[in-house]
Parts: structure tokens; C-alpha cells; sequence
């Protein structure tokens, strides 16, 4: 990752919390756009504000995974959370979109966002591509008018 730019302030996260956390994510964002269920959206949503605004020892979802994981033995494996944070803000965004646009009745919109949403994520979990990563990098370009580190902001 700290190829093309990515924050980092040498914090860590477990990786194995994080990328479960991102699969019910995306079981949770399948489920509003197949069945238009808003509760996990709106549960989604309030934890995500916990975990950006709080910090993981906040978060009910991350609280309960962590308590999985050591049930079943899953080895931590430690990574830099300025990525992570980030990544989280920025889908924390988007989860107040989403919910803001569907308890407003706007569901074409909140689907559209709530499916940008799981794109994103499924690149996270299914490819280790970090979207918000990149995201940061084009931003660090654009202020700076220069790259931040690394050969390319959407290459490793």
C-alpha cells in the first residue's frame, strides 16, 4: 500500500477484524438492494459513526467480530489504520447517504449510492484493491500538484 500514497500513522488494526467487518458490510448492502430492507442500513450506518467517530473498542459490529475471531483462533495480523480510518470515513459517508436518501424515500439514489458502496468493498475483500487509497492519492495530487510517493496513484 505505501506505494501510491496511502496515509499512515503507524497505528495499527487487526486485518482479519477489518475484512470481515467489510464482508457483512457487503451481505448487509446486498440485502438492501435485493430486498429494500433499510434496518441494517440504518444499523450499518450507526456503526460506522461509532467506529470513525469512537474508535473500534466502540463499535458493537467490531466488538462482536473480535470476540469471533478469538473464539476461533484467528491469528491478528496488525496493519497501518490510517488507510482503514480513512476507507471507514469515507464509507461512513456514504452509509449516511444511503440511509439519508431511503428514510427520505429517494431509493433509486440510495441504491445507486448503496451499489457504488458494495463496489467498493467487494474490491477491498475480494481483490485487496483499496479504493479509498487511491482516492487519497488523487486528492494528495490535486492539492499538492504533485504525486505524493510511489510510481503511479492506480498501480502497486
Amino acid at each position: 500500500m505505501e506505494n501510491f500514497g496511502c496515509p499512515v500513522n503507524y497505528k495499527k488494526l487487526n486485518a482479519p477484524l477489518i475484512k470481515f467487518y467489510s464482508i457483512i458490510i457487503a451481505a448487509l448492502l446486498i440485502m438492501f438492494l435485493l430486498a429494500d430492507w433499510r434496518l441494517p442500513v440504518y444499523l450499518v450506518t450507526f456503526d460506522f459513526m461509532l467506529r470513525v467517530l469512537a474508535g473500534t473498542a466502540y463499535s458493537p459490529l467490531c466488538i462482536l467480530l473480535d470476540g469471533v475471531l478469538k473464539f476461533f483462533k484467528v491469528c491478528p495480523r496488525p496493519v497501518d489504520a490510517a488507510a482503514k480510518q480513512f476507507a471507514a470515513f469515507t464509507g461512513m459517508l456514504m452509509m449516511l447517504a444511503v440511509s439519508i436518501l431511503s428514510f427520505n424515500g429517494h431509493m433509486t439514489t440510495a441504491r445507486v449510492v448503496a451499489a457504488v458502496m458494495l463496489a467498493v468493498v467487494l474490491a477491498e475483500v475480494m481483490a485487496g484493491f483499496c479504493v479509498a487509497c487511491r482516492v487519497y492519492a488523487a486528492y494528495q495530487k490535486l492539492m499538492t500538484g504533485r504525486r505524493v510517493s510511489g510510481n503511479d496513484i492506480f498501480s502497486e
